[in-house]
């Protein structure tokens, strides 16, 4: 994807991983990648990582527009503690605030359902032997051909074997928001 491409900016936040996703207006070209936060101290180290890669993006890339994932709204029985879901929504908010100072634009807010919706990922939801992001990226996965980053165990019952890196599901949430974000800015 070169510089000039018009793209759709997608986010996944979140305190330990930021998943982007630029997503070409036109045709599937998209590029994909994830920050990860967990060590980058508090919330305003975490924010000068996020400011400096959407800098670059912002540099780099031709972006019409950019949505992310709309910060949870309720409580959801044996999920995020109210301490929890409030740094959330305040990072939320932060990385919102970023992105317009880098990209002049304000993020559209899409509710996580309605992009999967949209974006016509489609997985079994009353399948419990997995988690939804599993589950998620593994719909996404048979949508689009990428190249994502595995890690080798080093320890444990599981040395040896390769696995996804963490961060994969995040860029899978991020894709996901861009993609449903196309679809809404071309409407």
């Amino acid at each position: 994807m070169n510089e000039n491409t018009p793209v759709i900016l997608g986010l996944d936040i979140s305190t330990s991983i930021l998943g982007w996703s630029l997503l070409a207006l036109e045709g599937s070209e998209f590029s994909l990648g994830y920050l990860p936060l967990a060590s980058s101290g508090d919330i305003y180290d975490k924010a000068w990582e996020v400011r400096k890669l959407l800098h670059e993006l912002a540099g780099k890339h031709n972006i019409q527009a950019a949505y992310v994932e709309e910060d949870l709204q309720r409580f959801r029985r044996g999920m995020s503690s109210a301490k929890t879901i409030s740094l959330l929504t305040r990072f939320n908010g932060v990385v919102c605030q970023l992105t317009y100072e880098e990209t002049k634009l304000k993020p559209g807010r899409i509710n996580v359902n309605a992009a999967r919706k949209l974006a016509d990922v489609k997985y079994d939801k009353k399948d419990k032997s997995r988690t939804t992001k599993e589950k998620v990226f593994e719909a996404v996965r048979g949508l689009i051909e990428y190249d994502w980053p595995t890690r080798v165990v080093t320890r444990g019952k599981r040395k040896g074997e390769t696995e996804f890196e963490k961060g994969c599901y995040d860029m899978c949430d991020a894709w996901v928001i861009a993609r449903a974000g196309k679809i809404l800015y071309l409407e």
